[in-house]
């Protein structure tokens, strides 16, 4: 199943403060994706399904062991878009962060992932749209 992910001014606005270890749980990517698949992780690499969000997991390393799944079943592979995105995201200050311009950009979901997400929920989420 492939989604749009739209990181959208207001996302933006809500991630602004970000940083710190758990800046891969609270970036716009991880903020615009909340709603639909709950926890994640983002990652250059893609987007991570947590069981409990990081601040439970005790340490950086647990999120590794806290996936839905294995790594691979877990892993929504994310574009080059968007990893420039993130690369631009961690390093700007808050208040570049709130001017940036937003994004959209194509993921295909894991069967894994879909098994564990509403599909009801995309309906009204202004955040993540169904593509196919």
């Amino acid at each position: 199943m492939k989604l749009k992910i739209k990181v959208t001014k207001e996302v933006l606005r809500k991630s602004a403060n970000s940083h710190g270890n758990f800046i891969g749980s609270t970036c716009a990517i991880a903020v615009a994706c909340k709603e639909v698949f709950g926890d994640v992780w983002i990652y250059e690499e893609g987007i991570t399904l947590l069981k409990n969000p990081p601040e439970y997991s005790g340490t950086l390393d647990m999120v590794k062991v806290n996936t839905i799944g294995t790594p691979r079943e877990s892993l929504i592979s994310l574009p080059y878009e968007a990893v420039a995105f993130i690369r631009e995201f961690d390093s700007n200050s808050c208040e570049q962060r709130i001017v940036m311009e937003p994004i959209e950009f194509e993921v295909e979901v894991p069967e894994k992932v879909i098994e564990r997400i509403n599909i009801d929920d995309l309906k009204d989420c202004p955040t993540i749209e169904l593509v196919s």
